[in-house]
């Protein structure tokens, strides 16, 4: 969960650059895809403000979203590759949208942000190389990357 005051000047504002439209609020209504699995033509970056989003792949619900400051989409956002999951409201939901070309500018104004996403990813990758290197013989926790 990221606490609120890490986004002073977004909580019910509109940030803009010279490019436009940097930083936005939006709501979804339940049952609406924010963004599909495979989509290769966006990039950007939400974060859930408030409300439920289902993660899903494949049709498989993977995990549902729930927490104020939960990033969606960040790896297609930083890896530049397509979605890997689709995201739907489950529930109205309300998530502060980071347009794909300001997304450096916008960590870099909110390192603090930054540190919460590497925390995330770091513990993602930990989960994983626990679930791989618990189940499967002989296997060292760098293979698993």
């Amino acid at each position: 969960m990221i606490p609120a005051a890490l986004l002073p000047g977004v909580e019910r504002t509109k940030q803009s650059t010279a490019q436009g439209e940097a930083i936005r609020e939006e709501c979804f209504a339940a049952g609406t895809v924010i963004f599909r699995e495979n989509d290769a033509d966006h990039h950007d970056l939400f974060i859930l403000m408030q409300g439920r989003v289902a993660e899903t792949r494949q049709g498989r619900l993977l995990h549902e979203h729930a927490a104020s400051g939960d990033f969606l989409g960040e790896l297609s956002t930083l890896l530049k590759i397509p979605r890997p999951t689709t995201m739907t409201a489950v529930t109205d939901c309300r998530v502060y949208h980071v347009g794909e070309a300001q997304v450096e500018d916008f960590f870099r104004r909110k390192p603090a942000l930054a540190l919460r996403l590497a925390e995330i990813l770091a513990s993602r990758m930990h989960a994983v190389l626990v679930t791989h290197v618990n189940s499967t013989p002989q296997m060292h926790a760098m293979d698993a990357i």
